[in-house]
């Protein structure tokens, strides 16, 4: 019996213990889940993504920004003169000498040397393979590695047919062998010196295999040429690859350097701007004048999803009143009506022939240039062109928007026929200041009661012939009224040219409605028409 007592005295004492300890864990997490709540424990941020070296250098907002060097390297000093200065990337042609040392080409320097030279500037060195040799790349990349060159550095290979497709992988394979394969951007040259059949989908299909087994940035290389000739074929091509960039290069003796100059501006234009690089070497500067002024409103502005419709106007901003207005407000492309004045034989604003708002054109324009606006010139009669261009030209070096130089040049529907010598008048003139946007419309008028009017089939075709030989962009004026009737019309003009846009615009006591522009604007690619419409219309 003592026994009994005893083994119930223990149990009891366990139990009382166990309770003593189930109560203490309980107090306890009373009290941490109250000072979570009173004093939370803030969250681990979240892991940063990393990007790669390469993935920053080819991740630029506009390649607009980056600076190429591609003249002559002939003596180290060059080199040193190049790191010094504010270029971003210099070629470097590469060729194998006599004792399989690397060296630029038409000189002694050992690429090794210039990566020495070089490694304590931001500079990137882009290296021309002459071929996609395996054994060259990895020669080329221990030096880089071994000169201690922090920058990444660019390998050009070129691609010249079906039968460099073998070296071409050895070559990426080598590459992604080698230690410094983060820092190595591809370049794939599809310059004029490839392709000579045209780069066609059997190309690009290529290419697209190389870029996938890379499996990171890879830039391809094209010269004007064959820009301007594939370009329907290579926009497309770029845009789905999200890690590809396109490098633009200058051929030497390719022409009429405007025209050139214009087929890389349309190409710039009608893509996103992080997707091109420029290496034009002495047709730079001039580029970067004809990009600024004859440029896409849509790039200047950073309209997002390159939205034309988002491109905010002011129309007939010919009084003092409307300009302090748009130029102070959210506007970005101010248009205004241009007459010639015979009293004081300067270009006025007027939209209506005696109209006089005591507003020159070149206060007009001046007022503009301050607040870096982009503007439209709508000259209302031939007299006032080339007075007007003459101030503008005079300016031009002031002027950092976009600049459209707008007439009625051909017949519209049941509206007067200008005269035949006004449209070869007007393009001589323009020369004036040719770095524009070209606004060529047709004369107009109101529907009233005539339900049926439109821009006929033929209407557009004439344009299109009096247009494709003109090496600008153009945009063509819609009176908005007209502008749904007509749609299949203008679906068969943009589908003539990259360079060109539409522009809709209306007049007052027009049947327009918002419905009707927000119906057309999803008939078409949101970055080919503008809406200079109030905003109550604007869709």
């Amino acid at each position: 019996m003592p026994e009994a007592k005893a083994g119930a005295r223990r149990a009891v004492l366990i139990s009382a213990v166990a309770a003593v300890l189930l109560l203490g864990l309980l107090i306890a997490l009373i009290v941490v889940v109250a000072r979570k709540d009173k004093d939370p424990t803030p969250p681990l941020p979240p892991t940063p993504v990393v990007k790669t070296d390469t993935e920053t250098f080819i991740d630029v907002s506009d390649g607009l920004t980056l600076q190429w060097y591609s003249g002559a390297i002939a003596v180290k000093g060059d080199l040193t003169n190049l790191a010094g200065n504010n270029y971003n990337v210099a070629n470097l042609p590469v060729r194998k000498s006599p004792t399989g040392v690397l060296v630029i080409r038409n000189t002694s320097i050992a690429v090794a040397d210039s990566m020495e030279t070089t490694k304590m500037s931001k500079l990137v060195l882009k290296l021309n393979m002459m071929s996609p040799s395996s054994d060259d790349v990895t020669t080329a990349l221990n030096a880089f590695m071994i000169s201690g060159n922090p920058n990444v550095i660019i390998v050009s290979l070129p691609y010249r047919s079906a039968g460099d497709r073998i070296e071409f992988l050895k070559a990426i394979n080598a590459i992604k062998a080698h230690a410094l394969y983060n820092r190595v951007i591809l370049s794939i040259d599809l310059t004029s010196h490839c392709c000579q059949t045209g780069i066609g989908p059997g190309t690009l299909d290529v290419v697209s295999e190389l870029h996938g087994l890379f499996d990171a940035p890879v830039m391809i290389e094209i010269d004007e040429r064959s820009l301007a000739a594939f370009w329907d074929t290579l926009r497309p091509f770029v845009r789905q690859n999200e890690m590809m960039t396109m490098i633009i290069t200058f051929v030497s003796g390719s022409g009429n350097d405007q025209a050139v100059l214009n087929g890389v501006l349309t190409a710039r234009n009608d893509i996103e701007v992080s997707k091109l690089m420029y290496d034009l070497g002495a047709h730079d500067a001039a580029f970067r004048r004809l990009a600024v002024t004859a440029g896409s409103p849509i790039i200047y502005f950073n309209v997002s999803r390159r939205d034309a419709g988002s491109v905010v106007w002011s129309h007939n901003t010919d009084t003092w009143e409307l300009l302090n207005a748009a130029t102070s407000g959210n506007v970005m492309m101010i248009e205004g009506d241009i007459r010639f004045d015979n009293n004081t034989k300067v270009p006025i604003m007027a939209h209506d022939k005696g109209e006089n708002n005591n507003l020159t054109f070149a206060q007009w324009l001046d007022e503009i240039i301050k607040v870096n606006k982009g503007m439209k010139f709508d000259f209302k009669e031939l007299e006032a062109v080339v007075p007007a261009l003459q101030i503008a030209a005079s300016k031009r070096n002031h002027i950092k928007g976009p600049v459209w130089l707008n007439a009625d040049l051909l017949q519209g529907p049941n509206a007067p026929a200008p005269p035949a010598f006004v449209r070869h008048m007007f393009l001589n003139v323009t020369e004036l200041f040719p770095d524009a946007t070209f606004s060529i419309g047709w004369t107009t008028v109101a529907k009233t009661k005539n339900t049926t009017l439109k821009y006929t089939q033929a209407m557009v075709q004439e344009m299109h012939e009096f247009c494709k030989n003109i090496d600008r962009p153009i945009t063509f004026p819609v009176r908005a009224e007209q502008f749904r009737e007509s749609l299949d019309e203008f679906h068969w003009l943009l589908s003539q040219s990259r360079a060109y846009t539409l522009t809709v615009w209306t007049a007052a006591n027009d049947d327009v409605t918002k419905t009707d522009m927000e119906f057309m604007k999803g008939q078409f690619e949101i970055s080919r028409v503008y809406f200079d419409l109030p905003e109550n219309l604007r869709p």
